[in-house]
């Protein structure tokens, strides 16, 4: 019996960066790139020079560009990235754990200490002492049992691996968790800093209208749909109350508009994650840069009655595929093309091309297929506009010179998608994304977090990440995720068409600004000079 399976929502929301299909760069620009930074010599980090000092100001609104509006405020309902949302959600709730990009290992924030037993079976979690959510309610032990609870028996995200990976959670006192898991976890501290580490207070979800109520350093405000959410500083934060008096975040039709809406003053900080956009744009301005592993691929239904099923026409995709080609054409440059599982600036990078792009051996599979029966026929899921018209049209042309008869099917709608592609799974071929970053491969990587949508199912993978789920050192990692790499070329739980980078510029007036993983902002020191 396979052990891995996407969990299925309560109700169908509706951001994770797996449901792009389309919408993962947003201008539509085919000119070419010429600036766009080189993949080999990309390093995430700090952009622009050092920060000046001085001491901080307080006071003001920092007013953001965001990429995406949510549709809640509940981490229940959200993958929270910095493109799906989470940038308000971490403001509002803060995560166990966050990212430290300078030590490259993850630490405490909204908990005092996690620490693992020898064999890391077991994990302690300890709260800070005297943290109150903003009702007045106590942040201690119980709370955050019930938060998580919630979030695993209602289907968050990462709610199956949850039920599988852990045996129990026991609160050992009013502060203290102790986390008792099915086998040894080497990165349970990752699993912290995301959704699943985001706890509203008890009172949030007493009734059938969630109230996002946080401990974070901001707290709900307002928010007029397809407009503004803001947010306002938590005067009784545990580390003190944030210098900003309140963060503004709007939302913009393309990222070429937040960045002029940047240069006009009109915002303080712009998210961005448009290849070109990113390539032209990072010598203006301070910021900080993620690339993403996988950030665009093409998601093929593996599922019996699909044409993906037989491996052969699974193949043929792949090596119909001139991902070079695909990439200048959608995004103007092919710098960030690539068939690996890994972008060569990744430090899990080992050089696995796979695989290659082959039309001859392509259209061999595909004529194979039809002798055994197969009508050569596969519809193609997509979104609407010019960027997704570009991709379909590419993809098209590609696959029909090996043999394949391809039809567009085309949804304006976010949620619509979504729930075509990962709830109902009805769909043949789809542009998708895995947009891992480097800290998180172990989490993104698992059939039951973000490859469920395309029915992969593989014993042999299974293994490979239990192993990585166990590894505790980057050597070992590094092994395991070659290993996994290998095998993903040759099964082809998606096909990988590129990695990208993104981009968070911000005015020379900001100071502060954190960011933890999957590119999110941290703001509780920010401030305005």
């Amino acid at each position: 019996m396979p052990r891995r399976r996407w969990s299925r929502w309560v109700s169908v929301v509706l951001a994770p960066l797996v449901l792009l299909l389309g919408a993962c760069a947003d201008t539509g620009s085919t000119s070419t790139a010429e600036d766009t930074r080189h993949d080999a010599a990309f390093r995430p980090g700090p952009v622009g020079g050092e920060e000046p000092v001085g001491e901080p100001a307080q006071g003001g609104q920092l007013r953001i560009a965001d990429y995406y509006e949510p549709p809640t405020l509940d981490p229940l309902r959200l993958v929270a990235t910095g493109s799906s949302g989470g940038n308000p959600l971490i403001a509002i709730y803060g995560t166990l754990t966050r990212y430290d990009h300078e030590s490259g290992a993850f630490a405490p924030y909204m908990a005092e200490t996690l620490t693992p037993s020898d064999d890391f079976t077991t994990w302690k979690l300890n709260l800070r002492e005297g943290v109150s959510f903003t009702d007045g309610t106590a942040y201690d032990a119980a709370a955050v049992k019930a938060s998580i609870d919630r979030f695993t028996e209602l289907g968050g995200f990462t709610a199956e691996l949850l039920q599988e990976e852990i045996k129990r959670i026991r609160v050992a006192g009013p502060r203290e968790l102790v986390f008792e898991l099915n086998r040894p976890w080497g990165t349970f501290d990752s699993l912290l800093a995301t959704e699943v580490g985001m706890i509203p207070a008890p009172a949030s979800y007493a009734q059938e209208q969630f109230k996002p109520i946080g401990a974070g350093p901001f707290a709900f405000d307002a928010y007029a749909p397809s407009e503004s959410l803001t947010l306002v500083a938590n005067a009784n934060y545990w580390e003190g109350a944030p210098h900003l008096d309140s963060v503004r975040f709007e939302w913009h039709p393309d990222d070429t508009t937040k960045m002029e809406t940047l240069d006009a003053g009109q915002v303080d900080l712009a998210f961005v994650r448009d290849i070109k956009v990113v390539g032209d744009r990072m010598d203006d301005y301070r910021g900080y840069t993620t690339m993403l592993n996988g950030a665009n691929t093409l998601m093929v239904n593996q599922r019996e009655g699909r044409p993906g099923h037989d491996p052969r026409v699974l193949q043929a995709i792949g090596h119909a595929i001139d991902r070079d080609i695909l990439y200048s054409r959608v995004f103007g440059s092919d710098e960030f093309a690539g068939g690996g599982l890994f972008v060569k600036s990744s430090r899990w990078f080992n050089g696995t091309e796979a695989p290659e792009h082959d039309p001859a051996r392509a259209k061999q599979l595909i004529e194979e297929a039809k002798k055994d029966g197969f009508d050569g026929k596969i519809t193609y899921l997509g979104g609407t506009g010019t960027l997704a018209e570009t991709q379909y049209v590419t993809v098209k042309g590609m696959l029909e010179q090996v043999g394949l008869d391809v039809e567009g099917e085309f949804l304006a709608s976010p949620a619509e998608r979504y729930q075509r592609l990962q709830i109902a799974n009805d769909f043949d071929l789809a542009w998708g994304s895995l947009g891992m970053p480097d800290e998180m491969v172990y989490l993104r990587l698992r059939s039951n977090v973000e490859n469920g949508a395309t029915g992969y199912v593989n014993p042999e993978m299974d293994e490979l990440l239990d192993r990585l789920q166990a590894a505790t050192d980057d050597e070992s990692r590094s092994a395991l995720t070659a290993e996994v790499e290998e095998l993903w070329s040759q099964t082809l739980p998606m096909i990988r068409v590129g990695g990208a980078p993104v981009f968070t510029a911000w005015s020379d007036e900001v100071r502060g600004v954190q960011v933890t993983t999957e590119h999110m902002l941290m703001l509780q020191h920010a401030w305005l000079d």
